[in-house]
């Protein structure tokens, strides 16, 4: 947990109320003096079992704050921030629950404060135990610690994929709301149908081949003995005559 010494009124925020009805809740700040921004992670609490999330501010100018952008909506935030060295680029991780699916989706999100604009990255991952590093010039990648990585292998796949900000969709900020959507739909292109479906459609597909195999062997049993025995009399009969 991180405190900060910006002269903003936190206690203005929607949300930040959270912490009068839920016994445990804190607020993690993090400031960009490179481009005189605070990011902040606040009223994060256990919203289900070991899931933490908090809403996002983002404020700038520390002599005369000013709130630049407020998620306290539709969809929480993991106390995990990263950021870009020249502090222009902000990597968020959000928490975002599909109805349809009954999974949580997050993935990464990267706000670019100097364009307002944002693009996301699809993850397997819900670990929020990694940071995002560049490598080099518009490549960036996660990184985390070999014990983590071990024992999670969302996490794992998700160090091992290349982040290259030069390729990625960018969208206005304004529709930063929109995400949950935007998610959805992209599901949707690249299956056909949801995830669960499609589960569900080849396990179904699997049981009806297991059906058919069963079938047929039963189909064969049958068939050899009932048939086979009577071969043997007609073989039997033609080798007496």
């Amino acid at each position: 947990m991180r405190t900060t010494d910006w002269n903003f009124e936190f206690s203005k925020l929607p949300g930040w109320d959270r912490r009068y009805s839920v016994p445990y809740v804190y607020d993690d700040f993090t400031e960009i003096p490179q481009t005189d921004v605070l990011c902040c992670i606040y009223s994060v609490a256990e919203v289900s079992m070991c899931n933490y999330t908090g809403y996002l501010a983002i404020i700038k100018n520390k002599k005369a704050p000013v709130l630049y952008l407020n998620v306290a909506e539709r969809f929480g935030f993991c106390d995990n921030v990263s950021v870009s060295p020249e502090g222009n680029m902000v990597f968020l991780q959000p928490s975002i629950y599909c109805k349809k699916t009954w999974q949580i989706k997050r993935p990464v999100l990267i706000i670019d404060i100097s364009r307002d604009v944002f693009a996301y990255v699809v993850t397997h991952n819900t670990n929020p135990c990694y940071k995002i590093v560049r490598a080099k010039e518009n490549l960036y990648m996660a990184e985390s610690d070999e014990h983590q990585k071990k024992s999670d292998k969302g996490l794992r796949t998700l160090c091992g994929k290349k982040i290259r900000t030069d390729r990625l969709k960018w969208h206005d900020l304004r529709e930063l709301g929109s995400l949950p959507e935007m998610l959805q739909r992209q599901n949707s292109k690249e299956y056909g149908v949801f995830p669960y479906r499609v589960r569900e459609k080849d396990r179904l597909k699997k049981s009806a081949i297991i059906v058919k195999k069963t079938l047929q062997l039963r189909i064969t049993v049958i068939y050899y003995t009932k048939q086979r025995p009577l071969r043997r009399y007609r073989d039997a009969g033609k080798a007496r005559s």
